[in-house]
């Protein structure tokens, strides 16, 4: 299906400082996500996200204002979730892949966005989306009465909306007693939350860390099924110890190969009872080596000159550069090297500007210095300018931009 890749990357200026990636969905739709790791991913606030069943592509859209791995909490906080929830039971949360598709300024245009998102997704209710309503429905939520309990004390409180309990409890996101009221978590700070008109719902009588044990402990006691790669015979084992003492592996691997994370433990691939997972044609050396063997296409940006080598190592080798340096250019973290461009799709084209050209132009966009102390902003055309002014090294500010540290000499920074 051709169509023109959605994107939300004008939500925020945030978005075009990180590199994009396409994300296809069961209905056909493509939707340009950010590029970004898997700790960075988890860290991730204000955001619109989306979640893909691997196997069938499936999808769940939603927004958070919270840091996204205290939102999904590994699928738990989805698991009343009638039918997202239901999916996760059935796949594992393993088998999802979770994308940001785009940071936001402010709660209205994330709400905005959610809605237009799970209907380009095939729309709510649909057999293209795990989603039962339109979305946006965050603030809305927030004006209808709520009933909080303490866990610890058993004290209930009624509260106006969602956000006068957080601010009451001292919560940072306003949606958190919401997300408890709808069923999307157990609780939050040791307090649960149900619509005022809901009043056959009773608290729970096990939440936290509690919670949380017994439901890896249901996960490690789930039964297995390993498969010998090499006689294809089978043996089932009832719990993760089992298996790893007949095995002769740790429980961290057998769990690892279980949840997809790893192909094989001592020649065995094992996945929990119940999974639909296809078991891979090779596993260990014979796997390594074939991922080693992935095709790479390098354009030389002076010359013009095309080559294909067999994998990046031997790129690396022919070309005598840095060990790494054309897998470096294909993920994306460098623009070039030696002025070789590199990459694993012989179709991707490479970038107009790179070097010193590219250096140049990052060096010369203008900036803002906010002082610290009032508040006051300063423009300077360059990095350079405003180092000249205040006696900050350019690094300093560099890292700054970047986030990587808060401030420097009582200033921090941004582009302009």
């Amino acid at each position: 299906m051709n169509m023109k890749a959605i994107s939300y990357f004008h939500l925020s200026k945030k978005n075009k400082k990180h590199t994009v990636q396409l994300v296809e969905v069961a209905n056909g739709a493509q939707f340009q996500a950010l590029k970004l790791s898997k700790d960075e991913i988890k860290k991730a606030a204000n955001v619109l996200y989306i979640h893909v069943n691997r196997q069938n592509k499936q999808c769940y859209v939603g927004i958070t204002e919270q840091e996204a791995w205290k939102r999904w909490f590994s699928g738990m906080a989805y698991r009343n979730n009638r039918r997202f929830g239901a999916a996760i039971k059935k796949y594992e949360w393993d088998q999802f892949d979770s994308y940001i598709l785009a940071f936001g300024e402010s709660r209205e245009s994330l709400n905005q966005a959610e809605k237009y998102a799970i209907a380009a997704a095939g729309g709510h209710k649909s057999k293209h989306t795990y989603n039962l309503s339109p979305g946006g429905d965050m603030v809305a939520e927030n004006d209808i009465p709520i009933v909080g309990v303490n866990l610890a004390t058993g004290k209930s409180q009624k509260f106006k909306s969602g956000s006068d309990a957080a601010r009451k409890i001292g919560l940072k996101s306003t949606d958190m007693p919401m997300a408890v009221a709808r069923g999307e978590r157990t609780s939050v700070a040791n307090w649960w939350f149900r619509y005022e008109a809901d009043t056959d719902k009773q608290p729970p009588t096990i939440w936290g860390n509690k919670l949380r044990i017994l439901e890896v402990q249901k996960k490690q006691s789930k039964s297995l099924i390993a498969t010998s790669f090499e006689t294809m015979e089978q043996r089932r084992y009832r719990t993760l110890e089992e298996a790893a003492k007949d095995l002769g592996v740790t429980k961290g691997l057998i769990s690892m190969v279980a949840r997809g994370a790893s192909t094989s433990a001592n020649g065995w691939w094992i996945q929990f009872e119940g999974n639909q997972r296809e078991m891979p044609n090779t596993f260990g050396s014979v796997l390594r080596r074939e991922k080693r063997d992935e095709k790479v296409y390098a354009i030389n940006l002076s010359s013009g000159e095309r080559r294909a080598f067999r994998n990046c190592t031997v790129a690396d080798i022919e070309l005598d550069l840095y060990k790494g340096a054309a897998a470096s250019v294909a993920s994306g973290q460098r623009a070039s090297a030696a002025g070789w461009w590199f990459s694993l799709k012989q179709t991707d084209k490479p970038p107009t500007k790179v070097k010193g050209a590219l250096v140049a132009e990052a060096r010369s966009k203008p900036i803002y210095a906010i002082e610290l102390a009032t508040g006051k902003e300063t423009r300077f055309d360059s990095a350079k300018q405003a180092e000249e002014a205040l006696g900050i090294h350019r690094s300093s500010i560099s890292n700054i931009i970047k986030g990587k540290v808060k401030s420097s000499k009582g200033f921090r920074f941004r582009f302009a």
